[in-house]
């Protein structure tokens, strides 16, 4: 019994061990192929392909996309414009600069600024 209140010890809550203890692992059942491959023909009849790749097929896709880890902290920007304004910008950045676009927004106001700067008889 437990001295401050005569009451029993509180028991773990995994019955293997104390709660640090890791639960066993069970094994998993056998996947049925042919019905996975029923599923995935019924599921690809009505529009729905499958996510898996075909057992043996090379690893496909596109590369993942990380962040790359800025040289400076970064600072978000949000501003209400006009209509006509937003639209303008939307339409500079897709068009870009001598037929490339943007990649992104903050790319295509990168270039704003250092354009105003290089006018302005700024280092950029």
């Amino acid at each position: 019994m437990n001295n401050k209140t005569d009451q029993p010890p509180l028991k773990p809550l995994n019955p293997f061990g104390s709660p640090r203890t890791p639960l066993p692992k069970t094994p998993l059942p056998e996947l049925d192929r042919s019905a996975i491959a029923r599923t995935d023909a019924v599921a690809e009849a009505v529009g729905f392909p499958s996510r898996e790749r075909e057992p043996g097929a090379p690893e496909a896709g596109a590369p993942s996309r990380r962040i790359r880890p800025r040289a400076e902290p970064a600072r978000f920007l949000n501003m209400r414009m006009p209509e006509s304004e937003y639209d303008r910008f939307v339409d500079f950045a897709n068009a870009g600069v001598n037929g490339r676009p943007f990649a992104s927004y903050r790319e295509a106001l990168t270039y704003l600024l250092d354009l105003a700067a290089r006018g302005r008889g700024g280092t950029k």
